[in-house]
């Protein structure tokens, strides 16, 4: 069985993101979608979807690692 965390809070998860997003030190080139396992198929979050940026699985375990470091898990 996989355990449930619970419901994402996509409001408070996208103004999270909004917070930073416009940081320089990302650069200008960036994309995001986050969607919560066994969600709706809508990402729970998503900025610059049509940006066609190519997904690189190793870098988004490292962003999911990191943002769970930073904000924690939701609760």
């Amino acid at each position: 069985p996989v355990p449930v965390a619970g419901s994402v809070d996509s409001e408070r998860l996208g103004r999270r993101v909004d917070a930073v997003w416009d940081d320089r030190r990302l650069g200008r080139n960036k994309a995001l979608a986050i969607d919560a396992f066994g969600s709706s198929p809508q990402p729970e979050v998503a900025r610059a979807g049509g940006s066609g940026l190519m997904p690189a699985s190793t870098t988004k375990l490292l962003t999911a690692a990191a943002v769970l470091r930073v904000f924690g898990p939701e609760t």
